[in-house]
């Protein structure tokens, strides 16, 4: 994915917020949905235990038509942004597969075969897993 950066200057970009009234509502749509993003990652961190927030970023993940997901990127990574370690993600990995919400395939693949009882999970809703 490309990204283009762009430094305005500040009274310019104040002057065309002002003006432009659609601007403005992208710029508060924009923030609107980056702050519930954080939000969303602060109750994950302080609300949900490890199996909660990985059911929570399986389920935020876009499956192929048998609800398998390709994993974003290494292992590693995903345990960072899930605040977990690498041994954690697996062992929640393989609980998560144990209790027949997932079927693990290679490194990057998982199955959801359960969702409606993995958002349970993620919401909380099932703490026996």
């Amino acid at each position: 994915m490309d990204t283009t950066c762009a430094l305005l200057p500040r009274d310019a970009f104040r002057e065309a917020l002002q003006s432009d009234h659609e601007l403005c509502l992208g710029m508060l749509t924009g923030l609107t949905l980056w702050v519930r993003h954080l939000v969303g990652l602060m109750e994950d961190v302080v609300l949900r235990d490890a199996v909660g927030r990985l059911a929570r970023f399986l389920l935020e993940q876009e499956p192929d038509a048998d609800g398998t997901i390709e994993l974003p990127s290494l292992k590693r990574h995903v345990a960072s942004h899930l605040n977990l370690t690498s041994e954690t993600l697996s062992r929640t990995l393989r609980r998560l597969a144990s209790a027949g919400l997932i079927v693990l395939g290679d490194a990057a693949r998982v199955q959801l075969v359960d969702p409606a009882r993995l958002d349970k999970v993620a919401r909380g809703l099932l703490p026996e897993i």
